[in-house]
C-alpha cells in the first residue's frame, strides 16, 4: 500500500494558504521511512521481526521556527543522524527509549526528551502502540530567543538535558503547547495570520527555555538586575521592542541615559558586543522571521531586507546565509514542511 497524504488548511479555508496540515498513514517501514524523512529529516525505520502487523500515523503541521506534529507507530525500531532542529518529544502512549550522542531517556509516563540537533539519535518505539506530540524547533531561532532573554548573544552552542522531568518542568511546557494546538483549530484564531503566529510559537520556545535544564539555566534564571545594569537593560528593551526605529548610537545612548562612550564599554563588558552589532543581529532575528511566515507570492527577500533596516542586499545576504546556513530566497521559498527542515539540513555551513 502506498503512502497515504491528505493535506488540509487549518482555519479559515480561503485565508491562510500558508498553514497546512498533513496526516499521512503507513501500513510498511519502507513507506514510514518515507513519510518521516519528508517531516524531520533522513531516517531509518526498522519493525519488529514477528509477524506482527505494522503501522504509522502521523498529523504534523508547520509554522515559523516550529513544526507540530503528533506520531503514532507500532513496535519499530527509528534510527538517524544530524537532525538540523531540536526535536521536543512528549509522551502520549506507551513506551519510548532514545539515545544519542548527548545520553540516554525515556518519553513515558511523567518524562519526555529533547533531542540535540546535529546528533546521531536512535528511538526504540517499545510499544505494540505508541503515541508521541514531537515539536521540531528550528536551532537557529531557539537560540535567538534564548540571546533575547539572557540580553547577550550566546557564547557557546545551547545544549540541554536530553531527559525532561514533566513533574518539575511539564506544566508551563505543556500549557503553552496545548495553547497553541487549541488555537490551530480555530476558523478564525489568531493563527491564520503568520506574523501572529510567529510570535505565539516565540511564546512556546520561551517556555522550552525556561522549563528544560540546558547550560545556560542558570544565567537565565538570575534576576535581570544581576546580569545588567539598568541604564544597558533599558537599551536591550529598546532594541528588541523597535529596531528599526533606532538608527545610530548615539540614539541608542539617549535612550539609555548614558554617553555614547559609557554605552559602548557597558555593551562590551556585559553583553560582549557593541551595540549596533546586537541592533544588526537583532534585525537579523526579526528578518529571518518575517522570512518564513512571508508568502513568496506577495513579497521578496529584498523587500522583507529592507523592511528591517538592511539597506545593503549583498550584504544581508552574506550575513544571512553565515547565521541561517541558507540564503534568504531559500527560507522566504521553502514552503514545505520537509523542504524546510531539509533546507536546513544540507545548506548548514
Amino acid at each position: 500500500m502506498l503512502v497515504a497524504h491528505r493535506s488540509r488548511r487549518v482555519g479559515a479555508a480561503a485565508g491562510d494558504p500558508w498553514l497546512i496540515r498533513r496526516i499521512t498513514r503507513a501500513d510498511s517501514t519502507s513507506e514510514a521511512e518515507v513519510a518521516l524523512s519528508e517531516t524531520y529529516s533522513a531516517l531509518t525505520v526498522r519493525g519488529p521481526s514477528t509477524d506482527r502487523r505494522f503501522r504509522m500515523r502521523l498529523e504534523s503541521v508547520a509554522l515559523p521556527q516550529l513544526v507540530i506534529s503528533d506520531l503514532e507507530l507500532a513496535t519499530a525500531f527509528v534510527y538517524g543522524g544530524h537532525h538540523p532542529w531540536f526535536a521536543l518529544c512528549l509522551p502520549g502512549q506507551g513506551e519510548v527509549r532514545v539515545k544519542s550522542n548527548n545520553g540516554a531517556g525515556v518519553i513515558a509516563g511523567g518524562y519526555g526528551a529533547i533531542v540535540p540537533p546535529d546528533d546521531l539519535v536512535t528511538a526504540d518505539y517499545r510499544s505494540e502502540y505508541g503515541r508521541v506530540k514531537i515539536v521540531m524547533i528550528e536551532k537557529s531561532g531557539l537560540e535567538d530567543e534564548l540571546a533575547v532573554m539572557l540580553g547577550r548573544g550566546l557564547d557557546r552552542p545551547l545544549r540541554f538535558d536530553l531527559q525532561i522531568d514533566l513533574a518539575t518542568s511539564g506544566a508551563a511546557l505543556r500549557r503553552s503547547l496545548s495553547i497553541l494546538t487549541s488555537e490551530l483549530e480555530e476558523p478564525e484564531g489568531p493563527l491564520v495570520t503568520p506574523q501572529i503566529a510567529a510570535r505565539l510559537g516565540r511564546v512556546l520556545m520561551a517556555s522550552v527555555l525556561v522549563s528544560c535544564r540546558h547550560n545556560y539555566s542558570e544565567e537565565l534564571a538570575a534576576p535581570a538586575g544581576s546580569r545588567h545594569p539598568r541604564a544597558i537593560r533599558e537599551a536591550l528593551a529598546a532594541i528588541e521592542d523597535d529596531p528599526t526605529g533606532l538608527g545610530s548610537v548615539s540614539q541608542i545612548a539617549k535612550v539609555s541615559g548614558l554617553s555614547v562612550r559609557a554605552l559602548e564599554e557597558g555593551f562590551q563588558r556585559h553583553v560582549g558586543v557593541s551595540p549596533m552589532r546586537h541592533l544588526r543581529r537583532t534585525r537579523l532575528a526579526r528578518a529571518h522571521a518575517a522570512l518564513l511566515a512571508a508568502d513568496a507570492e506577495q513579497t521578496t527577500a529584498t523587500a522583507v531586507a529592507h523592511a528591517w533596516g538592511f539597506l545593503n542586499y549583498g550584504r544581508f545576504a552574506a550575513e544571512y546565509r553565515k547565521r541561517y546556513g541558507r540564503s534568504p530566497s531559500e527560507t522566504l521559498t521553502a514552503g514545505e514542511l520537509g523542504e524546510v527542515i531539509g533546507g536546513a539540513s544540507s545548506t548548514r555551513p
